[in-house]
């Protein structure tokens, strides 16, 4: 447990609110970002990361839009959204809420330095989600 209290010199500790290892971001010329392996775990230290840290820098915009997809379970979507991430070089979040296979419902989260780059996805993303006969909730 010892080592887990280690961090490198001059880093910050990134807040994990679902588990106990923090997220450590190091800034610098070239910024590194290392987060715990547990899905789960990385995903919300990734969303405190953009929102408290990739969201102040001055020089970087950021854009982000929610939406709520009713109809589509998580891993039917997901190779889709890996396609519009590497496409558009965007950051998408899938979140389910429910995990009722006959009902599921899933939240996403875009977000992009570009409104143009957001508005682009959000168009793929969403004709995708019809396309799969999901309906859609903003």
């Amino acid at each position: 447990r010892i080592k887990m209290a280690y961090m490198p010199e001059n880093s910050i500790p990134i807040p994990n609110p679902e588990g106990t290892a923090p997220g450590i971001y190091m800034p610098g010329e070239t910024e590194i970002l290392c987060t715990p392996g547990v899905p789960r775990e990385m995903a919300a230290i990734l969303e405190i990361f953009i929102k408290n840290f990739m969201k102040k820098k001055s020089d970087q915009e950021h854009h982000e839009k929610n939406i709520r997809v009713k109809g589509i379970i998580e891993s039917t979507l997901a190779p889709y959204v890996k396609k519009i991430v590497d496409k558009y070089n965007v950051y998408i979040k899938t979140h389910p809420v429910s995990f009722d296979l006959k009902k599921p419902v899933l939240d996403i989260q875009i977000v992009s330095d570009s409104m143009e780059k957001l508005n682009e996805s959000l168009y793929e993303l969403k004709k995708v989600i019809k396309d799969l006969h999901g309906k859609i909730e903003e």
